[in-house]
């Protein structure tokens, strides 16, 4: 096979597997929680909430790009039973930063509360499953959380809530 062949056939693959990928951003874009820093970050690129959108795609990609890379040094490092701070150090060259808590869920409504917990729950859940088995099973799954935590009072489900974030 010719050097040509080659290099044409790895660039349709790799077309094939871009769309696969953004097809998965375009999913989480709309199923599953907005990212606020990279929602903010794309209002300031873009000059308006109007063509935020597009930007927002973009850097979602790069964000699940960045996270597979980093899951896949991280899986290599800890196959050589090396501690979290340690991977931290090596895979970002800093310590693991603290995050700042701001608690957002005081301004939600019960049911508010419920819907952001199942779908952070969720929603990773709903990309991975393959069969109609499996969606059938993470949709009984998400049924019974929902019985479950409409049954809780507003102070236990921004417990819930803030244990997500």
């Amino acid at each position: 096979m010719s050097f040509l062949k080659r290099l044409k056939d790895n660039v349709a693959v790799n077309r094939i597997e871009d769309e696969a990928f953004y097809e998965l951003v375009l999913y989480e874009a709309e199923n599953g929680p907005r990212r606020n820093g990279l929602w903010a970050k794309a209002i300031i690129e873009a000059g308006s909430h109007e063509k935020a959108e597009a930007v927002y795609l973009k850097l979602l990609a790069q964000a699940m790009k960045d996270e597979a890379y980093l899951s896949k040094i991280v899986a290599e490092l800890s196959t050589h039973n090396t501690s979290s701070n340690q991977i931290s150090k090596k895979v970002l060259n800093t310590p693991i930063l603290e995050e700042k808590e701001v608690d957002i869920s005081a301004g939600l409504t019960s049911e508010e509360l419920i819907r952001e917990i199942l779908d952070k729950t969720f929603y990773r859940k709903n990309i991975h499953a393959k069969t109609l088995k499996e969606q059938a099973a993470i949709q009984i799954e998400r049924f019974e959380l929902e019985m479950e935590l409409e049954e809780l009072p507003i102070s236990e489900l921004r417990i819930r809530y803030r244990e997500l974030n």
